[in-house]
C-alpha cells in the first residue's frame, strides 16, 4: 500500500497573513494524485491546524510498517529561526511549529521510501536568507536512514494575490500531467517530474528558491503498470465548432407577410418568385427570350400589314 497525505490551510485562525488559495492548491494536488495512473495510492487530506502532528502520527501508526511509500504535500508557511531546524507553521491562534525533523522521524518508522513536497512561504530571522530554507530542509533530511526524496520551495516573499493559486503547485500538476503522457512504457520518478518542471521557462523564477534532493533510490510516482493510461483532462478533445448564427426572424405582421416580391423590371410580366440564384438566372433568360419573340412577331405582322396595304 502507498499513502499520500495532502496538507493545507488558509490560516484563518492565525496571526499570520491568511492564504485563502492554499486549500485550493491542496485540493488540486489531491485530485491529481487520486487518478488511476498513480497506482494503488490512498490519498488523505488534512488541515494544517494545531492538531496536525498528532493526527499524522496516528494516521501513520495505524498503517504499521506495511507502507511501500509515502507522499507528503504541504502548502503554507515554513519557519527557520535561530538554531532550530525548519518547522511547518500551523494554523492556530497561538503560534505552533511542527519541526520537519519530527515529521521525518514519523516517516522513518512506517516506511523506507518517502517523497516530501513543500510549497511554502519562508519566515526567517534577520540572520538567515529565505533562499537558503530549501538547503536547510535538505540538510535535515540527510540525517535519516530512509530513502527520502524532497522537492522544496521556500518563497522569500508574500504572494501578490493571496487568492491566486501557487504557481509552484500549478507547475507541479501541469508537469506531472505532461510527463505522464511522455513516459511511454516506463515508470515516472520524482526526478523525472522535477526535470519536466524545469523545462517550463515561464516559471523559471520560482526555481531560485526551490531544491530537489534525491533519496537513496528513485521515488516512483507513476508505476510501470499504469503506463499508457491517459488522465481524462489530458485526453484530446473533439474540435469545437462555433454554432451557426441564427437566421433573422421573418416579419410576422399580416401586411408584411402578404407583401409580394417586387418585379425585376425586365420581364414586363408578373412578380419574380424564383427562390435560388440559379433559378433566377434561368427565369430571366426565359423571360428575355419570350419578350424578344413577342417583339419579333409584332415586327413581322406589322410588315405584312404594310405590304397588303400598298398592294
Amino acid at each position: 500500500m502507498r499513502l499520500a497525505i495532502v496538507i493545507a490551510s488558509g490560516y484563518e485562525n492565525s496571526q499570520l497573513a491568511s492564504l485563502p488559495a492554499a486549500p485550493l492548491d491542496g485540493e488540486l494536488v489531491a485530485r491529481r494524485l487520486s487518478e488511476p495512473d498513480t497506482g494503488a495510492l490512498v490519498v488523505k487530506q488534512l488541515i494544517g491546524d494545531r492538531e496536525l502532528p498528532e493526527r499524522i502520527a496516528l494516521l501513520l501508526a495505524g498503517q504499521g510498517t506495511a507502507l511501500e511509500g509515502v507522499i507528503i504535500y504541504f502548502s503554507g508557511y515554513l519557519a527557520w529561526m535561530g538554531n532550530r531546524s525548519p518547522a511547518l507553521l500551523l494554523d492556530a491562534p497561538r503560534a505552533r511549529g511542527f519541526p520537519i525533523s519530527r515529521l521525518f522521524r514519523l516517516l522513518e518508522r512506517c516506511t523506507t521510501d518517502a517523497l516530501v513536497v513543500f510549497d511554502t512561504l519562508a519566515v526567517v530571522d534577520e540572520t538567515k536568507s529565505p533562499f537558503a530554507v530549501a538547503d536547510a530542509v535538505d540538510q535535515v533530511a540527510s540525517g535519516f536512514s530512509l530513502s527520502l526524496t524532497t522537492i522544496v520551495r521556500g518563497d522569500p516573499g508574500t504572494p501578490d494575490d493571496p487568492h491566486s493559486s501557487s504557481p509552484f503547485t500549478r507547475l507541479l500538476v501541469k508537469a506531472l500531467n505532461r510527463a505522464a503522457t511522455k513516459r511511454g512504457d516506463s515508470e515516472l520518478t520524482a526526478r523525472d517530474l522535477y526535470a519536466m518542471m524545469g523545462r517550463n521557462r515561464r516559471y523559471v523564477d520560482i526555481f531560485r528558491s526551490s531544491r530537489y534532493r534525491p533519496g537513496l533510490h528513485p521515488f516512483i510516482l507513476l508505476p510501470i503498470e499504469t503506463a499508457g493510461f491517459v488522465v481524462p483532462s489530458q485526453q484530446p478533445q473533439p474540435a469545437q465548432h462555433p454554432p451557426y448564427a441564427a437566421a433573422p426572424e421573418e416579419a410576422t405582421t399580416p401586411s408584411a407577410a402578404a407583401q409580394p416580391v417586387a418585379p425585376t423590371g425586365r420581364s414586363g410580366g408578373g412578380p419574380h418568385t424564383c427562390r435560388s440564384h440559379s433559378a433566377s438566372r434561368r427565369c430571366r433568360r426565359h423571360l428575355r427570350r419570350t419578350a424578344f419573340a413577342g417583339v419579333r412577331r409584332t415586327v413581322v405582322l406589322g410588315g405584312a400589314a404594310s405590304a397588303s396595304g400598298t398592294g
